[in-house]
C-alpha cells in the first residue's frame, strides 16, 4: 500500500441523505454584503474554505420556500452550510476546531412561516488537497474537488453520537 493510499484510508467523505422517499428541503438565502480589505464590497460566499473577515449578521436568515418542502437534514449543503446544533456539538467534541459557527433562523413557508432554530450556519475553514489539509492537522475540511472530509477519529465519534442520516464514504 502506498503512502497516499494509507492517507486516504484515514479520512472519509461525509454526506447526509434524507430518508428514502423523502426529498431534502430546498433552501434559499440572501447573502449579505461585506467590506473587503480594498474597501470594495462583495456578497458573502460560504464555499471558499477561508475564514470570514467580518461576521455575517446574526441570526443568518434562511428560507424554505413554499412548495419546496422536504426534510432539513443534520448536514445541509446548499448555498450555505446548515449544520444541526447536535452535529456542531459532536464535531467540536471530536476535536474539530476550524468551524465558524453562526446562529441561524430557518423560516419554513411550507409550515405557515414557522421559524426553526435547530441549525447553525457554518463556514468550514480549510480547503485543499488531502495531503495539504492532513499536513495542517485538520480533522475536518473541504477537499478542493468538493465534499466535506473528516478524519476517521471524527467519523467514529459521529457514528457513536447517533445523529441520523449521516453516511461516510471512502475517498477515491
Amino acid at each position: 500500500m502506498s503512502s497516499a493510499e494509507a492517507l486516504q484510508q484515514q479520512y472519509r467523505v461525509v454526506v447526509c441523505q434524507a430518508p428514502l422517499g423523502v426529498e431534502p428541503a430546498l433552501i434559499s438565502y440572501e447573502p449579505d454584503e461585506w467590506t473587503r480589505e480594498d474597501g470594495g464590497t462583495s456578497l458573502r460566499t460560504w464555499s471558499t474554505g477561508r475564514a470570514f473577515a467580518t461576521r455575517p449578521p446574526e441570526p443568518v436568515k434562511v428560507f424554505i420556500d413554499e412548495g419546496e418542502g422536504g426534510v432539513l437534514t443534520p448536514l445541509h449543503v446548499s448555498v450555505l452550510w446548515l449544520v444541526s446544533r447536535e452535529l456542531v456539538a459532536a464535531l467540536r467534541a471530536a476535536g474539530v476546531h476550524n468551524l465558524e459557527v453562526f446562529d441561524a433562523e430557518v423560516t419554513d413557508f411550507n409550515q405557515g412561516g414557522e421559524v426553526l432554530r435547530t441549525h447553525h450556519a457554518v463556514n468550514v475553514v480549510g480547503v485543499g488537497s488531502l495531503e495539504a489539509m492532513h499536513a495542517l492537522g485538520l480533522r475536518c475540511f473541504k477537499l478542493d474537488t468538493g465534499g466535506l472530509v473528516v478524519h476517521d477519529s471524527v467519523r467514529l465519534a459521529l457514528e457513536a453520537s447517533g445523529i441520523p442520516m449521516l453516511e461516510f464514504h471512502v475517498l477515491r
